[in-house]
């Protein structure tokens, strides 16, 4: 079950930390549910499944309904990292989303995926539509210099880039590698690169959200920080 209890006062950000908790895609409907709930929805920030066992599926899922939802305008990362089971239908799934209207994610995070060329094909093609985005985490792949520098061309080059990537930990050569880490030089000597780590969140108050796992074991967290009131979006269409 999922259970997710209510919050007065003013608007809070919520965040969602459920790494190395075994979330398959038997579960992402309860936690469709609950992120979706009328109290959460508008002020979700953060969700990080890392470390667990989503498939194209449970993607499809979270993504047509959760990232791609008018309902969350305020939702802008996401760490997929170390779902090895996303495949080439879970990535064609992330591609999809890149080009639909309601798409907001600011940071995604996808190393230690197992990803190789032939994931990134549409995700490449994708990519220039999505403006939101400002950092991908592709690091800790199997990515060579074919999949890395059409993904930065799509990035916008070295010259004028619009997000970072971070290929660190795969097979590319010296010379990409450092063309790479230019590009995002260049981002932060513009003052346009953010930090946008996951992993340190303030204190404020609780959500307290519990997912049943197959094995029966109760999963809680309590993840919530203050900020300011989310902005609105236009009418929801998946592609």
């Amino acid at each position: 079950t999922v259970r997710v209890m209510s919050f007065g006062g003013r608007a809070q950000w919520a965040n969602f930390n459920l790494k190395e908790r075994q979330v398959e895609c038997e579960h992402v409907p309860e936690l469709v549910s609950a992120l979706l709930k009328p109290c959460l929805a508008p002020n979700l920030r953060m969700v990080s499944l890392e470390g667990n066992l989503l498939a194209a599926k449970g993607v499809e899922l979270f993504f047509r309904e959760v990232v791609c939802s008018r309902d969350t305008a305020s939702f802008t990362t996401l760490n997929l990292s170390n779902n090895p089971r996303l495949g080439l239908d879970g990535m064609r799934y992330i591609a999809l989303s890149l080009k639909h209207p309601q798409f907001g994610l600011k940071t995604l995070m996808l190393g230690s995926c197992g990803l190789e060329g032939k994931h990134l094909q549409r995700f490449t093609k994708a990519l220039p539509e999505a403006v939101s985005l400002r950092l991908i985490d592709l690091s800790h792949n199997r990515l060579d210099d074919e999949a890395i520098e059409p993904l930065l061309e799509a990035a916008g080059g070295c010259e004028r880039p619009r997000l970072a990537l971070d290929v660190e930990g795969n097979r590319t050569s010296t010379g990409v590698f450092l063309r790479v880490a230019r590009a995002a030089r260049a981002l932060e000597l513009r003052g346009a690169s953010r930090s946008m780590s996951v992993s340190s969140l303030a204190d404020g108050q609780e959500v307290d959200f519990e997912i049943q796992t197959c094995e029966g074991r109760g999963l809680t967290q309590k993840d919530m920080e203050s900020s300011s009131n989310a902005d609105t979006d236009s009418d929801f269409a998946w592609v």
